[in-house]
């Protein structure tokens, strides 16, 4: 597993920075930008649709608005879309790639919360 630290944005109120981690599945390389609550009390862990990215205007307004209310956004860039990818796989596949990527979402031992959009 490979962590880097990210380089842009912050978390709203936290001014945290949000930090990338790398997470190998079967279906590749996954990728996990943390936003990171102060006291986080739940992780809320959502990914991307087919035709986007984590980059999406409510996927990002999660990111800004929860962790000040003690929310850990967990914003997951499936393993297709880090490969360069535009067309997502079979829904199999996907959630193939979701269990391989339960582990470091419970990492921080909070409950966790996962969805997302359309894939």
């Amino acid at each position: 597993m490979t962590r880097t630290k990210g380089t842009t944005g912050t978390t709203g109120t936290t001014g945290t920075t949000p930090t990338a981690e790398t997470v190998p599945t079967p279906g590749g390389d996954a990728r996990i930008t943390w936003h990171h609550a102060s006291g986080a009390h739940t992780v809320l862990a959502v990914s991307h649709g087919a035709g986007g990215g984590i980059e999406a205007r409510d996927l990002r307004a999660l990111a800004a608005a929860l962790p000040p209310r003690g929310v850990s956004v967990a914003l997951v860039e499936q393993p297709w879309r880090v490969a360069g990818k535009k067309v997502a796989p079979a829904p199999k596949t996907l959630d193939t790639g979701w269990r391989a990527l339960w582990p470091a979402l419970e990492r921080p031992g909070l409950p966790v919360v996962a969805g997302g959009r359309s894939a």
